[in-house]
């Protein structure tokens, strides 16, 4: 499961906020140390009479102190192997044995989003603005769109230049992806179909004309519906969900037209989806369950109650029908993100709820395993930055692997972000 804060979005956000003398950059002076050597002198130096040498004497060696060693990585399982984008910003896989590291794609350019085919494993990605398809090893590369080239200096026109948010259908036949909108294409034929635009008439967006941006985010498993990014600026961003059928946008609100946000992921009946918000920054935290059809929106949990603060994200209802999140309360209200940690509850009863692991962390992205044994997380809580200084490019951070039974958390001594599970054994 991906958290959105779509950094394009963020980008925007950021353009229009630092237009407006609230966003600042960080102070990045340099500070420059000159190490002056000592003087060398070139007086001639006047010999001298060494002493005689001492009569050497067997001086008995110490006992040796054996060298520590490392201590071993427990033994993992995954449910499948795992991709992602590593610190050069290519695709990786880790193997499901948790030791095997391979480098999958060699790109001249940085690739910023992608996704597997759940039928193959074949891979789609977005480098130098352009939407590529390989087999599951990275070989028979070809280029399926060219985006258009983007512009030197990041500004607003990104929301609909850039190709990005790639998502392959459940059968394997289409790739969902945004440029300008939800646009399908079929990689064997090459056939695009954009089923639905973007809405946009300036790069000044106001409230009275604002500018409505769309971006897939994850199938329904039959394969009818997609789950999408709302992006309406100036500043508001939500769920919504199209019938990729009848092309209709069905759109979802909390309460006073605030729009569902900000992680999600769909029920196991399909019939809707769950979603959750954790960053108490110009939105409303809590846990909501949104029936697709009706539009109804069910407050499951609220961000607050009862004197008591609940951060909770990531919620994915997985095989054995429950409900799985990570969460922490809080005595006193803060509006920064906080250390989270797994919890499991009924997926009809929230209040039916246990904590898997005592652990805590602050974290960028979850993928959860679909039998429920555990989540690959992306960890930022060492060296996390304030949500209000947050940088605009996707975080790059260690993954590691939470089991649901609380065995210490096993870290694959690898940093990445975007994790994705490779076609299940």
């Amino acid at each position: 499961m991906f958290r959105w804060t779509h950094w394009v979005a963020w980008l925007a956000v950021a353009l229009l906020l630092i237009g407006c003398g609230t966003l600042q950059a960080p102070n990045r002076s340099i500070i420059l140390v000159t190490v002056t050597s000592p003087p060398v002198t070139s007086a001639t130096a006047t010999p001298t009479e060494l002493p005689p040498s001492p009569t050497p004497t067997e001086t008995p060696l110490p006992s040796q102190t054996p060298l520590p060693t490392e201590t071993p990585r427990p033994s993992v399982s995954l449910p499948a192997s795992l991709y992602y984008i590593g610190e050069d910003w290519q695709i990786w896989r880790l193997e499901a044995n948790g030791e095997e590291v391979s480098r999958i794609t060699n790109e001249d350019g940085q690739i910023l989003d992608f996704a597997v085919s759940p039928v193959d494993g074949s891979l789609a990605y977005v480098v130098n603005n352009n939407l590529i398809n390989t087999d599951a090893g990275g070989a028979n590369r070809q280029v399926l769109v060219e985006g258009p080239e983007l512009p030197a200096f990041p500004d607003q026109t990104l929301n609909w230049t850039m190709l990005h948010s790639i998502a392959w259908s459940p059968d394997g036949t289409q790739i969902a992806y945004g440029l300008g909108g939800v646009n399908l294409i079929d990689p064997i034929t090459g056939e695009i179909d954009t089923i639905r635009a973007s809405s946009y008439s300036t790069a000044q967006f106001t409230e009275f004309d604002p500018g409505r941006f769309y971006f897939p985010e994850a199938w329904s498993p039959d394969g009818t519906r997609l789950l999408v990014r709302i992006t309406t600026l100036p500043i508001s961003e939500g769920f919504g969900v199209i019938d990729v059928r009848t092309r209709t946008v069905s759109t979802y609100e909390i309460a006073d037209g605030e729009p569902v946000c900000c992680t999600a992921s769909w029920t196991q009946d399909q019939e809707g989806f769950f979603a959750a918000n954790d960053i108490a920054v110009g939105a409303t935290t809590g846990l909501w369950q949104v029936d697709a059809f009706s539009r109804a929106v069910e407050t499951v949990l609220p961000g607050e109650a009862g004197g008591l603060y609940f951060r909770l994200s990531y919620p994915q209802q997985l095989d054995d029908g429950n409900l799985y999140f990570f969460m922490t309360t809080l005595a006193n209200y803060t509006p920064e993100r906080v250390a989270l940690s797994m919890h499991r509850a009924l997926a009809d009863d929230i209040n039916d709820r246990e904590m898997l692991r005592q652990d805590a962390h602050v974290i960028a992205d979850v993928l959860w395993a679909p039998d429920g044994s555990g989540a690959i997380i992306v960890d930022i809580t060492e060296g996390y930055v304030d949500v209000t200084n947050m940088v605009l490019r996707p975080f790059i951070a260690p993954l590691l692997w939470l089991d649901t039974e609380g065995d210490p958390a096993v870290s694959f001594d690898v940093a990445g972000r975007r994790p994705t599970w490779g076609v299940t054994p």
